[in-house]
């Protein structure tokens, strides 16, 4: 993962432990998504959160239905992408 998107994704993993209290599990499966994420938007040359468009996240959601996720490894990797961008734009 590159530094931006890794430095990123790490304050908003400390977030929710600190803020919000989730588990160590689901902290763990929130971490994993978010290295999907990032893997995907660097592919499309993403590499400055700042730098996530509308695209990013509809290619996100197709790329996960591509890869033949079940519908709730799919879900739970949207709900963790939506909050992790609210996250981002509230900062």
């Amino acid at each position: 993962m590159c530094p931006d998107l890794s430095a990123a994704a790490d304050r908003f993993l400390t977030h929710l432990a600190v803020e919000c209290g989730l588990s160590r599990n689901t902290l763990d499966a929130y971490a994993r998504d978010l290295d999907r994420l990032a893997t995907h938007l660097e592919a499309e040359g993403v590499r400055d959160p700042a730098a996530i468009r509308p695209s990013h996240w509809r290619s996100f959601a197709d790329a996960l239905e591509r890869d033949g996720l079940a519908a709730a490894s799919r879900t739970r990797a949207l709900v963790t992408a939506r909050r992790f961008g609210l996250h981002l734009v509230a900062r």
